[in-house]
């Protein structure tokens, strides 16, 4: 039996009595959903670009500081590049970057702590495993610098991609030697001769392999 228009008015009003509240509930949570995104997406574009903008003043600064190594303000800039990346986009691959260069600010300086600290941020946090791997290599380097090879050692005996073997094999070396494994290191700089492609860096690795005290 078909219903009266009044019948249909009044269903409609019972239904809406029931579910209207929270109808408008959903809607308002979607259209929020939808606002809040698009604001998040426009907030993660403005910050990238701010990031960027700052990443590159830092770097111009640096291949300024390269070609005009006597002009210390132009580090002094770099640096306070370097900072801010760090401090207002700590997030951001930028940062990493900006670590490294403090970190190498911190070796020049001599206060391998903060060296240490900066490194150590990058090797754990980097989003990208090339510049973690990298952070790694430079940390075992500071640690070699501190004179504590055995902290090199810890840093080292990760298994390292193929694109850093032959280096860390290098620095392997360099820290046995350190400790006087002359054995050691002989093995270590004969394996980075292997993994390593380029000559420049294998005739540096021979020169330390030929400066070893031969084998009794």
């Amino acid at each position: 039996m078909a219903m009266s228009e009044e019948e249909q008015i009044e269903r409609l009003q019972s239904w809406w009595r029931e579910n209207g509240t929270s109808l408008v509930a959903a809607i308002v949570v979607a259209v929020a959903a939808v606002v809040g995104w698009r604001h998040y997406q426009e907030l993660e574009r403005t910050e990238a670009a701010a990031a960027s903008s700052v990443y590159e003043n830092m770097t111009n600064a640096i291949q300024q500081a390269q070609q005009a190594p006597e002009n210390q303000s132009l580090v002094t800039q770099a640096q306070a590049s370097a900072n801010t990346l760090v401090e207002e986009h700590a997030n951001s691959a930028y940062a990493d970057f900006a670590r490294l260069f403090l970190a190498r600010l911190a070796v020049e300086k001599d206060d391998l702590d903060e060296a240490r600290t900066l490194l150590d941020e990058v090797a754990k946090g980097a989003s990208d495993p090339a510049v973690a791997w990298t952070a790694r290599l430079r940390l075992a380097r500071v640690e070699l610098q501190a004179d504590d090879a055995d902290a090199a050692l810890a840093v080292l005996s990760q298994t390292y991609p193929d694109a850093f073997m032959g280096q860390a094999l290098e620095l392997k070396g360099d820290a046995l030697r350190a400790k006087g494994d002359v054995a050691g290191a002989r093995d270590a700089y004969s394996a980075a001769l292997d993994a390593m492609s380029v000559e420049e860096n294998r005739r540096l690795v021979q020169m330390k392999l030929d400066d070893l005290v031969p084998a009794s």
